[in-house]
């Protein structure tokens, strides 16, 4: 494990000044146009959205929980 380790280190170091050609080649720059910006949004369907993750999936996982604690009582006896 400790060849390994210093193998993978010299890797490293030895492509380090190679990153900032391979960031360039890879970098995409994207720029919001005047209509991206004037886009009508729907703000209800955002709200409804939000109210799902922040309320719904806590619920959801509390119960799953409790479920799964009920099933382990009911057939373990524990």
């Amino acid at each position: 494990m400790g060849f390994y380790y210093l193998h993978s280190n010299i890797y490293f170091t030895s492509n380090y000044r190679n990153t900032n050609l391979l960031f360039a080649i890879m970098k995409t720059i994207y720029k919001a146009t005047q209509q991206d910006i004037n886009m009508p949004v729907d703000k209800e369907w955002q709200k409804r959205f939000i109210k799902y993750i922040c309320w719904g999936l806590p619920q959801f996982t509390f119960w799953t929980i409790m479920l799964t604690h009920f099933l382990f009582y009911v057939i373990r006896g524990n």
